[in-house]
Formats: C-alpha cells, sequence, structure tokens
C-alpha cells in the first residue's frame, strides 16, 4: 500500500507496540506545534494512555508512513463513532512533516484512508484545519472538499485577570437569573444526576449553532461512562457545572472545563449551552463568570482559560468577550466524499 517512495503501515491504537505509539507521538507533537505553537506537546505517556483506554463505540484505525529509509514521514487517522446518526460519515485528520510535502505523501495516506472508508462503507469524510496552516487547506481543496463551518477558539490569559470584575459581572448575571441554582461537580458523574446530564449533552451535540450543520451523534449513559474511563486515564481532570430551574426540577444548561496538568497550563471551557426556553436571563453569563473563579481557584497553576465556539455565534460571542476573551485561532471544518478523493487520486496528483 502506498506510493513507491512511502510505505503505509495500518495500525489500531490499542493493539499497536509501544515503538509504534512512540513514532505516532512524535508526528503527532510535530502536527500540533505546526497548529498551535503555544500549546506544549501533549506528554507520550498521556497519549500512550489515550491509545490504550480508546472508547469501545469508537472505530478507529490509525496509519503511519515511511520512506525507503524506514523514517517515519507522516500519519492519518480515520475514526467514527458507532453511534453516529450518520453510519456513513467518518473523520479524518492528516499530516506529512513539511519536507515530504508535495511529494506524493499526501496520496499515499489518502489512498489508506480510502481503502478503510471503502472496506467499512464510510462515504464521507470531515476534517479540520487550522488558519494560517496553508498545506492542509491547500490540500481540502484540491481534493473537492467544502468548508461547512468554521470555529473560533478565544482565550482568557490569567496573568493580570482582574477577579474582582469578573465576580462583579458574575454577580449582575446572577440577579438577572433568579430562580435557578448551579450545581457544582466534578467527572465521574454521580449516578442519579447522570440521565439528566446526558439528555442535556445530546442536546448541544444535534443543536444548529452559527449555521453549522449537525451531523449528531447519539449520546448514551453507558458511552458516556466509557469516556470519563479514558479521561480519567489520561489523568483529565474534568468539572461540571449545571444549571437548574428551580420550580420545573429541569436542567437548563451545562457548561464543563477540562484540564490536564500533564498536557497544558490552559484550562478548556467547551462544552456549554442553555435549553432555548430559558435563554435570555444571562445564564451563559452567570455560569462562565462562576466557572472561572471555581477554576482559578482549583487550579491555581493554570496559566490561561480557552474556550471554542462555533464561529459566528453573537450571544456567546458576547458572553465570552465581556469577561475579557481574546481571539486565538480559527480552525474551519471541511467535508468531502470518499470518490471525489477517488478521483483525485486516479488523476495522479503531485
Amino acid at each position: 500500500m502506498g506510493s513507491n517512495k512511502f510505505g503505509l503501515e495500518r495500525h489500531e491504537p490499542g493493539a499497536a507496540s509501544d515503538d509504534t505509539i512512540a513514532e505516532f507521538h512524535a508526528l503527532m507533537a510535530a502536527d500540533s506545534l505546526e497548529r498551535r505553537p503555544l500549546d506544549p506537546p501533549t506528554p507520550v505517556e498521556v497519549f500512550t494512555a489515550a491509545a490504550r483506554n480508546f472508547p469501545e463505540f469508537i472505530d478507529a484505525a490509525m496509519f503511519l508512513a515511511r520512506d525507503q529509509s524506514g523514517a517515519p514521514t507522516g500519519f492519518a487517522m480515520i475514526t467514527h463513532r458507532r453511534t453516529a446518526n450518520d453510519p456513513h460519515l467518518a473523520d479524518t485528520q492528516l499530516w506529512a512533516k513539511p519536507e515530504y510535502r508535495r511529494q506524493g505523501l499526501a496520496a499515499a495516506l489518502l489512498e489508506g484512508i480510502c481503502d478503510e472508508a471503502d472496506k467499512k462503507d464510510f462515504r464521507t469524510l470531515s476534517t479540520t484545519t487550522t488558519e494560517g496552516v496553508g498545506w492542509g487547506q491547500d490540500l481540502c481543496g484540491a481534493v473537492g472538499a467544502k468548508p461547512t463551518h468554521e470555529r473560533r477558539t478565544w482565550r482568557l490569559p490569567v496573568a493580570g485577570l482582574d477577579r474582582d470584575q469578573i465576580r462583579i459581572i458574575t454577580s449582575q448575571a446572577a440577579d438577572r437569573a433568579r430562580g435557578y441554582e448551579l450545581i457544582d461537580v466534578e467527572s465521574p458523574l454521580p449516578d442519579e444526576l447522570l440521565a439528566e446530564a446526558v439528555e442535556l449533552l445530546q442536546f448541544l451535540s444535534t443543536e444548529p449553532t452559527g449555521g453549522a450543520p449537525t451531523e449528531g451523534s447519539q449520546i448514551t449513559t453507558e458511552t458516556f461512562r466509557q469516556l470519563e474511563k479514558a479521561w480519567g486515564a489520561m489523568g483529565m481532570g474534568r468539572m461540571w457545572q449545571f444549571a437548574r430551574h428551580e420550580d420545573s426540577g429541569s436542567l437548563a444548561g451545562v457548561l464543563d472545563a477540562v484540564w490536564n496538568p500533564a498536557i497544558s497550563t490552559a484550562v478548556a471551557q467547551d462544552q456549554a449551552v442553555v435549553r432555548p426556553e430559558f435563554r435570555g436571563r444571562s445564564l451563559g453569563l452567570w455560569m462562565k463568570g462562576c466557572m472561572i473563579d471555581k477554576v482559578l481557584d482549583a487550579w491555581p497553576s493554570a496559566s490561561e482559560i480557552r474556550t471554542s465556539t462555533v464561529f459566528p455565534n453573537p450571544a456567546m460571542d458576547s458572553v465570552d468577550e465581556r469577561l475579557g476573551f481574546v481571539p486565538y485561532l480559527r480552525t474551519s471544518v471541511w467535508q468531502c466524499q470518499v470518490a471525489d478523493v477517488r478521483r483525485w487520486l486516479a488523476a495522479g496528483p503531485s
């Protein structure tokens, strides 16, 4: 498999040898450095733990490319959630060392991805590129992929942060959110909250936001517990905040905070949503402000807090800007048909 210049190996994360995992880790660390230069690389121990504890509901295959001397030159990965609403959609990631680009390496990696897709009846491929890293965007355009939506990551540096101002903003939001209470818990979620939490996260995963298509994936209590097991194996701490409507008892919103000090000094706040019937009461602002305070107390060595949203998202963008977040990077999500990639390969890409 692969071009004359490059050989390709297929591996499954849980079955790959320690040496192979180390080779993948080195390539993925270089990929991360190119896309997110402010972030330190994930330690190989954490990467290995993630590979060895892949959730059972995710189908994954990894491809390692080598040159004629046997040196690793690039990697590709294809994953599919068996709980996805679209059984024919798979996510992909691909990266090549800069010195090997435009020499047929992408074609070799894409050949492996297409072979895997054909074997498992995946017809549509999704991938993400980072603004300013042009090789990935150029490749997506060449194979006929179309951008579906953009995401923006914001960052809130801790140094110089005026926590008193954050508390004032949070207090003002709390006044507008009377009739609601906040519930603070950590993973693993308590059994008595699990079913309601999963229902709310299911809503988050399928809600159209900012014009982005909803690919959709079914979240169950079983798959959520599998994810929690994987997070724990990686040493990842995760705090949750739920807003409950006191009169009805319904969960109105959710926000999480994720940190792994072995990977980064940045805390991520990504899963944030308020149900439509409870919006307009500053719940999002209240939750995010409270979570900032909670994060800084629990994880005092964190250097910044980050959050990612579909762009544009005026309501959440306004919340983030008011709390002091500033733009960090933009990413684009693309989709293409496996048949289109096959046609590009058959045409003999350079």
